[in-house]
């Protein structure tokens, strides 16, 4: 039977499928600086000239006790240090003094432009947006990040049995054996999914900071015991031999995601006190860092250690086990950082303590200095998927009939056997403290808090101190981060359920779930709430976020991942769904879709965040925005509240009126004022080719160019058009006025192409994205590369399929590359289609090699633009997760896979429609001018999962040969009309002719036979080409096809001279 694949729990998929829309945005604090000074250290800042709508991250405040440019700074930093004694008893007067002038060496604690900080664990949740915090407010000159991308993927990672539970060493084993069978299909869900997870993250920042960022994909332990011995260089070492400068350290990396793979109840499997894999040598992360500083220390002094700043955990602090008599609790909540640490929580907890006690030994006995920031469930975007928040968000937006809240098991229930009717089993709840009950009090933080709280702490010492070895060092420091506030998962459901109400079923369900619960027998709610005296005071740090305003974030873009590229999908079979006009229909059947769609939207809110009470992030607002592309509102990919405007806009409204009717359309784009003729328009491979459309009085050829072209203009000079006159704008005034046929008069033509005239501005000297700056697109790669990879709404609704060609691209028959993009794998009770069929870029390359060609398959610009950089950076991060996949994923040479000068898109299908915004995201977010490497890494992405999916469900992957057995090819289930036909032989027989048509007038004239250049045609490697599978919502399987231009006889023009 045919298996339906759907996307995983967690959205791992590319591009907007996962991009972040939510992020607040703080407004900077009344004392703070762009600099991280205190405002009375500085001039005061310009105002921005462009104020975004949602609040701007603030610079953290700095109360040091380093050398300030002021002497009210420096008494300002002495009376904190005061402060801070009082509490702490950490230093003196008298010391804070002696520290205002013995410390100079310690002022690159600041983070400005000259810093290097490196972080450890930077595709996390909170490494990822430290990264792109720091980049946005003190421009570092380098940030060297590493993640291993590890978890529970590649050498090292956790082991899972095919349930995602490790219950017995048996398990274990099974476990182990089938991962080196096959690693990728052993793999979880949820193994894959966070792996992917990671990958958007890296990507994000990778994007924003640009070549200023140094990504390592590993894993930063040494081996035990070498550390520094001969046989062994530790990544670590490796990083500060070559980057010697580097000023801070923020230790984020974390093996643990329980939320995630613990869903054994009992704990059993993964979660360890000291995190380790079997047979692995591995040292401990805290260890490693520390042995690495005090290397450091040993080799270039004390002055050169870098200020290092390590994530702890609130789990530290006991609130899972309650003591007999509230008496007897040494530190009851709200935790203080200065009372005795007892029981930890969880396992998790034990290990933070484990890394406290090394950090406190290492500064006792090497004077290393660091700050510990025990952080509170720290939530918001991008946050870790299988947390209760995030799985409470992706319920809220995604299912209306489902409950936000589900209750937690039961203590002694079996995993995957509880009870449904929650009946009358008298096991008590289960209290492990891992498990959060509805009932308990967190104190959740959200991100921007917690990375403003980091940011700062990379910038506070407090007074050095004498050590027994004579060693001066500031004493160790832990700091809560939290808001003091608690709430529990149920003030979070209600405040979900104001912006996104549950249906009545919804609602039934919540109720009997919270009735199940008051049968059962109780136990009181664990609390666990943050003191924050300590960060107020030395820090100077108290969060800003409320609750409410951080899970309407949190919801606004887990909105944007459950329904990407433009908002919540119409209806199907609706005119919007449909791209067309609407048709006229019954009118009782029109007020029942109207009722039942005003339903719909009082329950769900409407199809864009706005409709449920939340703010859109302003197109203009990266930071809020998080990375997620801005479309033009051409595109097929964009929302229309929620777009940037381009020079295609008039011509989309031109090209699906004359297209109406045209089941296929065949289309280029030629850019340029300074174009004269399209090559294509007057040649033709044969005398009896079929190179385009018989339009049979439609326009299916359409070739969109600048209106202030030389070919526009000389055409429109022989039309006897006004110069002045816009085609585009006479021909849509035409069409308001009713003036159909008035309308066709004002078109031009150009051999077989109808010209659709593009009011393009003039082409820049630099390729530099432009958009930013203005309330328009007017990038020209960008600019040609819309209608070419994004072209659903160039086109009527009635168009089935889109070929793209280049300007020098003509067919020998068009209906036979029609006919191959109309094909799917063959297996028997699946159902296939392709989505869409390109060329194949080493047949491509084979081309060029035979002209004598030595350009770059890619060409990126000059090697030193922007456009270059980003170009490389593009490649290094796709490479990068090809090696973290272990070879599983195609492409990554020197040659792309896929070659565009010709595509075929498929149209009026979601799935292919999301494959292609995927592919333009890529291109938007890395502002990159070609599309080769961002089509050869989506397809690959794509076809990864999509293996992966169809072996979950016991199908190996059809479309994939195996040894030397072809894939057997047939035509798709989709009726198609008879189209005429050039057989392959004569095809390649007329390639070696090319006709070049006169070019009088728009028909065909007499014909002047030309001589092929020297050179060997096209090679193709396969007669069926190369599939790849696309990630399908439905039963029906699409993939993209790769085929080389001589077997769908594509011939570029510029092979031939008379």
């Amino acid at each position: 039977s045919s298996v339906q694949r759907t996307r995983p729990s967690t959205q791992p998929m590319p591009s907007r499928r996962y991009h972040d829309g939510a992020t607040t945005m703080k407004r900077p604090r009344h004392d703070i600086g762009g600099n991280g000074h205190p405002r009375c250290c500085q001039s005061p800042l310009p105002s921005p000239s462009f104020r975004p709508a949602r609040r701007r991250r603030a610079t953290p405040k700095m109360t040091s006790a380093l050398l300030l440019p002021s002497s009210s700074c420096v008494a300002l930093a002495l009376t904190t240090l005061l402060l801070a004694s009082t509490v702490v008893g950490m230093a003196t007067a008298a010391t804070a003094a002696a520290a205002a002038t013995d410390d100079a060496p310690h002022q690159r604690d600041y983070l400005n432009e000259d810093s290097v900080v490196l972080i450890l664990g930077a595709a996390g949740f909170i490494g990822s947006e430290l990264a792109m915090a720091l980049h946005r407010t003190y421009s570092p000159r380098k940030l060297l990040c590493v993640d291993s991308m590890a978890s529970g993927l590649g050498p090292g990672g956790s082991a899972v049995s095919a349930t995602g539970n490790m219950q017995t060493e048996n398990d274990w084993k099974d476990g182990m054996a089938a991962k080196n069978k096959n690693s990728l299909k052993a793999r979880t869900e949820e193994e894959l999914a966070l792996f992917e997870f990671k990958r958007q993250r890296a990507f994000h920042v990778l994007q924003t900071v640009g070549d200023r960022v140094h990504f390592y994909r590993s894993d930063f332990r040494p081996t035990i015991p070498e550390y520094f011995d001969t046989g062994e260089v530790p990544l670590l070492d490796t990083i500060f031999q070559s980057h010697p400068d580097i000023t801070h350290v923020v230790h984020l990396a974390d093996p643990y995601h329980s939320a995630m793979f613990d869903k054994d109840e009992n704990g059993i499997g993964l979660t360890q006190a000291v995190p380790r894999t079997k047979d692995s040598t591995k040292s401990g992360m805290m260890e490693a860092i520390m042995e690495q500083l005090l290397k450091v220390k040993r080799e270039r002094g004390a002055t050169a250690v870098p200020h290092l700043v390590y994530a702890s955990s609130f789990e530290v602090y006991n609130h899972a086990y309650p003591y007999d008599k509230e008496e007897d609790n040494p530190n009851p909540p709200p935790f203080r950082e200065d009372r005795n640490i007892t029981v930890p929580s969880t396992l998790r907890g034990t290990s933070k303590v484990i890394d406290e006690i090394l950090a406190t030994t290492y500064n006792n006995f090497h004077g290393l200095y660091s700050v510990g920031m025990r952080f509170f469930p720290v939530y918001g975007p991008w946050g870790l998927p299988g947390s209760p928040l995030f799985e409470m968000a992706e319920r809220a937006v995604s299912d209306p009939t489902a409950p936000i809240l589900i209750e937690g098991r039961r203590r002694g229930s079996a995993v995957g056997n509880e009870k449904d009717d929650g009946g009358s089993s008298s096991a008590l709840p289960m209290r492990s403290g891992g498990q959060q009950l509805p009932d308990d009090v967190r104190d959740y933080v959200y991100i921007d808090d917690a990375v403003d709280a980091v940011m700062t702490a990379m910038q506070y010492r407090p007074a050095s101190k004498s050590t027994g070895d004579g060693i001066g060092a500031a004493p160790n420091l832990m700091i809560n981060v939290g808001s003091g506030i608690g709430s529990t998962l149920r003030d979070v459901a209600s405040i979900m359920e104001e912006h996104f109400a549950r249906s009545s079923e919804g609602a039934r369900s919540a109720i009997k779930s919270d009735e199940n619960a008051n049968t059962r027998a109780k136990i009181d709610p664990s609390v666990s709430i943050a003191s924050t005296d300590r960060a107020e005071i030395l820090l100077g740090f108290t969060t800003s976020v409320s609750l409410e305003e951080g899970i309407a974030n949190l919801l606004a873009w887990h909105f944007d991942r459950a329904f990407p590229y433009g908002g919540k999908p119409p209806t199907p079979g609706s005119a919007k769904a449909a791209g067309g006009a609407e048709a006229p229909g019954n009118e009782k059947e029109d007020k029942a879709k109207a009722k039942d769609a005003n339903s719909n939207k009082s329950l769900t809110g409407g199809h864009t965040i706005a409709d449920h009470g939340i703010e859109a992030c302003s197109p203009f607002d990266r930071e809020c925005l998080h990375g997620a592309p801005v479309f033009p509102c051409a595109s097929e990919c964009s929302h229309e509240s929620q777009c940037i405007k381009s020079y295609f806009d008039d011509a989309t409204h031109i090209s699906r009126s004359i297209t109406a009717g045209c089941d296929a359309v065949l289309y280029t784009v030629h850019l340029g004022d300074d174009i004269e003729n399209i090559p294509s328009a007057h040649t033709a491979v044969s005398t009896d080719s079929v190179s385009y459309f018989d339009d049979n009085g439609k326009r299916c050829n359409v070739a969109f160019v600048s209106e202030g072209s030389k070919l526009v203009r000389r055409l429109k000079k022989e039309k006897g058009l006004a110069q002045f006159m816009s085609v585009s704008e006479e021909f849509l005034r035409r069409i308001n006025d009713g003036d159909g046929r008035g309308a066709a008069n004002v078109l031009i033509t150009h051999g077989f192409w109808t010209l659709i005239p593009v009011a393009t501005p003039p082409r820049p000297s630099s390729q530099a994205a432009s958009w930013e700056s203005s309330d328009s697109y007017d990038d020209w790669d960008l600019l040609r590369l819309v209608p070419k990879i994004s072209p659903g709404l160039f086109f009527s609704g009635q168009t089935k399929h889109a070929i793209y060609a280049n300007p020098d691209i003509t067919f020998a028959n068009i209906h036979n590359i029609l006919r191959e993009a109309k094909m799917q794998p063959y297996k028997e009770g699946m159902r296939g289609a392709t989505a869409a069929v390109v060329g194949d870029g080493h047949a491509e390359a084979e081309r060029r090699r035979a002209r004598g060609d030595k350009a770059k398959f890619v060409d990126e610009g000059a090697p030193n633009s922007s456009r270059a950089r980003s170009g490389a950076l593009q490649l290094r991060a796709y490479n990068m997760i090809r090696v973290g996949l272990q070879g599983e994923m195609l492409g990554g040479g020197d040659i792309p896979i896929a070659e565009s000068s010709w595509i075929v898109h498929t149209l009026g299908v979601e799935d292919a429609r999301l494959f292609r915004c995927d592919v333009l995201g890529e291109i938007i977010q890395w502002e990159v001018g070609s599309d080769e490497r961002s089509l050869e890494f989506i397809m690959g992405l794509h076809d990864l999962w999509s293996r992966v999916i169809v072996s979950w469900g016991g199908v190996d992957p059809w479309w994939k040969r195996k040894g030397s057995d072809e894939v057997s090819v047939v035509p798709m289930t989709v009726s198609t009309a008879a189209a005429p036909e050039t057989p392959v032989e004569k095809v390649q027989e007329n390639r070696r002719r090319l006709t070049d048509l006169s070019r009088g007038g728009d028909g065909i004239g007499s014909r002047r036979r030309l001589d092929e250049r020297s050179g060997e045609s096209d090679k193709s490697a396969s007669a069926d080409g190369l599939w790849m599978g696309v990630l399908s919502s439905t039963e029906i399987h699409y993939f993209v096809r790769i085929l080389a231009s001589s077997a769908v006889g594509a011939v570029h023009v510029d092979e031939y001279t008379s």
